[in-house]
C-alpha cells in the first residue's frame, strides 16, 4: 500500500507541530507521497506570504517536500 500525505500535515511539519520523520517512521517501508493539488497549496502558501522572510522560507520548505 503507500501514504498520500495532506497539506494540513505537511503545513504542521512546517510550523514545528508535528515532526514529521517521526510520524513517518510506521511507514519506513511504504512508498510516501503527495498529490500534485498539495504541491500546488504549498507553492501558493508560500507565494502568499505577506514577509519576504516567510515567503523564502516558506518556498525553501516547499522545494525540500518536493524533491523528498
Amino acid at each position: 500500500m503507500g501514504l498520500i500525505l495532506d497539506t494540513s500535515v505537511l503545513i504542521d511539519g512546517e510550523r514545528g507541530q508535528v515532526d514529521l520523520p517521526t510520524l513517518l517512521q510506521p511507514y519506513a517501508t511504504e512508498e510516501v507521497g503527495i498529490t500534485a493539488i498539495t504541491v500546488a497549496e504549498l507553492l501558493l502558501g508560500a507565494e502568499r506570504a505577506m514577509q519576504p522572510a516567510s515567503r523564502m522560507r516558506r518556498a525553501a520548505y516547499a522545494e525540500w517536500i518536493i524533491q523528498t
